[in-house]
């Protein structure tokens, strides 16, 4: 999803998983992965007449590529074996 580059909220990531990502654990999802270093966020600034606080963009970052790629190779590899047995 967040691949190409461009940068997400995190309810259009819950949208866009179609169910995958919920709502009530993406927020903890994102602050985690910041943590590890794998994306960034940034604040877009307020706009006149807007309510509640500023809205928080992420993306993925470098890391985070590395980070995806591992697990690709990974899975495919277990996949693999599942289909060796």
């Amino acid at each position: 999803m967040m691949e190409d580059g461009t940068e997400w909220y995190g309810l259009q990531l819950c949208k866009e998983s179609n169910g995958r990502i919920k709502r009530g654990t993406v927020y903890t999802t994102l602050m985690r992965m910041e943590d590890k270093r794998l994306l960034t966020h940034r604040k877009l600034p307020i706009k006149s007449g807007q309510r509640g606080p500023a809205r928080i963009v992420y993306k993925i970052n470098s890391a985070g590529y590395q980070s995806l790629e591992a697990w690709r190779v990974a899975r495919a590899a277990a996949m693999g074996g599942l289909k060796d047995a």
